[in-house]
């Protein structure tokens, strides 16, 4: 069975709104990072990892390389939620900050979202991710399962 796990830290709501919606959408599985433990993810073929970023740090980082030993060979996209667009300075920073092995095997993605109220970037809307939809939608179809 082709199963997908979305799983996400989110502060401020923007990563839990499209973790939840990703959820809908998918069918998928929805965890929070605290509800993850050692082979739990086992049974999963897509894995989908979605942080906020906070002053150029993702918590998504630590979650990769806490469960790459259990996930690194699957389909693994990650996710960063953050007030500034992708091609922003910052977000390049944060993006920066994955390791070279990590950068190697996910795919990723940065989604438009809110800082205490404020969304200079755009707010968390659906339709943001048509693109991440369709990642996870066209690596199930290319699963030999």
């Amino acid at each position: 069975m082709k199963n997908i796990a979305i799983i996400y830290k989110s502060i401020l709501g923007s990563a839990k709104n499209y973790a939840t919606w990703l959820t809908e959408t998918l069918h998928a599985d929805l965890y929070t990072y605290g509800e993850v433990k050692k082979g739990m993810l086992k049974s999963y073929d897509v894995i989908v990892v979605l942080s906020g970023t906070y002053a150029a740090q993702m918590p998504l980082i630590n979650f990769l390389k806490k469960h790459w030993d259990e996930i690194g060979e699957k389909k693994v996209i990650a996710v960063a939620v953050g007030i500034a667009p992708a091609d922003d300075p910052q977000s390049k920073k944060s993006y920066d900050l994955i390791p070279e092995y990590l950068k190697q095997r996910i795919i990723y993605f940065k989604l438009p979202g809110k800082f205490f109220g404020l969304t200079p970037g755009g707010k968390p809307i659906k339709e943001n991710l048509d693109p991440i939809i369709k990642e996870v939608k066209s690596n199930l179809d290319s699963l030999q399962l």
